[in-house]
């Protein structure tokens, strides 16, 4: 009989009677007791999940990670995927709370030994601000296209492809490419948020990484938190989009992997 590779155990975390889905994936013991795993905690993008599907950004590199030895612990913001909440009624103090009740229950599991974030697209802003508020905590941090530019485009009155008045923020604002609606929240809470501010008190290892021609959030992101986080690397790739797509992808996550793990024993 082959040994099975991975461990997959799909639960509910509470945050204030909020459930989030959440799906840990553990290489597999195959016998051995007492193991304890590096953690990686991974953070999706607006209107994203935690990755069902195979082929999925998240669970691709999830897969690897798993393969290089670590835990990993993905989940639905609340108001996503499987999670309970408003359907698309996140913001960004949710979404920060939300990544701090999952790190609490990390912090509990008796498997665990260190603690890494990633995050992609706004999941990296999430990633990045709890990052900074847990530094004592944080062994090391991984950005993928952090989309720190939402808060100047808030300020102008866009939110992906929606539009709005800055001046007078309506309740919801609809987002054509996803079909959907936003919460007014969003842009009136991102536009005063210390995007940068926080992550650089994060002085722990930590990497960017984005596609020099990302058509969603300008490079200049990642060029500004490798300049503001005291250890902090970004590295650019020519044929990579905001998700991922492109010749470049296999390379990117490789190069993700190998920074976590080079680090799992750095320090």
């Amino acid at each position: 009989m082959a040994e099975q590779h991975f461990r997959v155990e799909d639960l509910d975390i509470e945050r204030e009677g909020i459930k989030l889905h959440t799906r840990i994936t553990r290489p597999a013991s195959n016998g051995a007791l007492d193991v304890r795993y590096p953690a990686v905690i991974m953070m999706h993008g607006l209107f994203g999940t935690l990755g069902y599907e195979p082929t999925d950004l998240f669970a691709e590199l999830s897969d690897k990670l798993v393969a290089a030895g670590f835990m990993t612990v993905r989940f639905d913001f609340d108001g996503r995927g499987k999670s309970g909440g408003e359907p698309n009624g996140f913001d960004p103090y949710t979404e920060i709370e939300d990544a701090i009740a999952v790190l609490d229950y990390v912090r509990n599991l008796d498997d665990v030994e260190k603690i890494s974030l990633l995050g992609h697209s706004f999941g990296g802003v999430v990633a990045g601000m709890t990052a900074g508020m847990y530094a004592d905590v944080i062994h090391s941090l991984v950005l993928m296209a952090p989309a720190a530019t939402s808060k100047s485009d808030a300020m102008h009155g866009h939110v992906l492809d929606g539009t709005f008045d800055p001046m007078h923020i309506p309740q919801t604002i609809d987002i054509p490419s996803h079909q959907a609606k936003m919460s007014g929240r969003f842009p009136r809470i991102i536009r005063i948020m210390p995007v940068y501010e926080v992550p650089a008190r994060f002085d722990g290892p930590a990497l960017c990484v984005q596609g020099n021609d990302d058509q969603v959030v300008s490079p200049h992101a990642s060029k500004n938190y490798a300049e503001v986080m005291p250890n902090c690397t970004a590295t650019f790739y020519n044929n990579l989009g905001h998700t991922f797509t492109g010749s470049d992808r296999e390379l990117a996550l490789d190069e993700i992997t190998q920074f976590l793990v080079v680090e799992r024993t750095a320090r």
